[in-house]
């Protein structure tokens, strides 16, 4: 696991004795966006959990966003960092909790998603307890949700559970090795790959238990094919040549999608392109 051991965290308000949960947020410039994943936190039902925010030297009032939420954090840091899952590692290598979970600033947690993880974690040691998750797409001003259901049976070929959802046991973390921090954008796909490899149980909770909002890094561009691609070559799993497929698909469709956009602007048509998109996510 690499993370820098010289980091000098600050205390927040809360500092929760014995959590069983650590919630870990890494941001960047998330002014924007951060509360809401504050406040997801703040109306948890159950509160035997510490978070846990990595900052990586913000400059546009991210920072002072967290020193203004101090009683819902436990420790905190601002400093630039090596990126996305070097910030990860940082974290979990700062965690007390028995599971560790990774929330992005722009995502949140339902009410009820840290009772139910508790309730695994009390009575069980699976490796991973994950579930449903709650998409979200602004179309037009108006958000849109729709709920999907993960399929591990998925994972040689692709991420077959939810990131976002995802609570893996602090000694299986620290086993693999945290993060990969050669990857950019598909760590955690690595992570969660070594670990289905290894035969390891993954708990599901048949329930929605993070919000996702589309757009952020990891499902914005075909990145994150490129290197699903590099991780399914190296621990072997028979699938790059698919992923090499999906990943010239990937290409093609954002092509073609913005070429749409440029020509619907020219024409007027953009009400058309808006109105496919909203009866998609009705």
């Amino acid at each position: 696991m690499q993370a820098n051991s010289n980091a000098k965290f600050n205390l927040g308000l809360r500092n929760t004795e014995s959590p069983l949960v650590s919630v870990i947020t890494v941001c960047f410039n998330a002014a924007s966006s951060l509360q809401a994943t504050i406040d997801s936190l703040n109306i948890q039902t159950d509160k035997r959990f510490e978070y846990i925010l990595i900052d990586g030297g913000s400059t546009d009032g991210t920072k002072e966003l967290i020193t203004a939420n101090l009683s819902a954090i436990d420790l905190w840091i601002s400093e630039p960092d090596g990126g996305m899952y070097y910030a990860m590692n940082k974290g979990a290598a700062a965690a007390r909790g028995k599971y560790l979970s990774f929330l992005n600033a722009d995502d949140s947690y339902l009410p009820h998603t840290i009772s139910r993880i508790v309730s695994c974690a009390k009575f069980g040691t699976a490796p991973v307890i994950h579930g449903n998750m709650n998409k979200i797409k602004e179309i037009d001003g108006k958000i849109y949700h729709r709920v999907e259901r993960p399929n591990p049976e998925f994972m040689p070929s692709g991420m077959g559970i939810f990131h976002p959802t995802c609570f893996v046991l602090e000694s299986a973390f620290r086993q693999i090795g945290g993060y990969d921090t050669r990857y950019n954008l598909a760590a955690d796909y690595a992570l969660v790959l070594a670990l289905w490899q290894k035969g390891q149980h993954f708990e599901y909770i048949d329930s929605p238990l993070a919000n996702f909002s589309l757009g952020g890094a990891s499902n914005s561009g075909c990145g994150t094919y490129s290197e699903a691609i590099q991780i399914q070559k190296r621990y072997g799993t028979g699938t790059a040549l698919k992923t090499t497929a999906l990943l010239w698909k990937c290409r093609v469709r954002k092509f073609a999608r913005k070429s749409a956009y440029i020509l619907a602007k020219a024409t007027g048509t953009m009400a058309w392109i808006k109105n496919k998109q909203k009866s998609r996510w009705a």
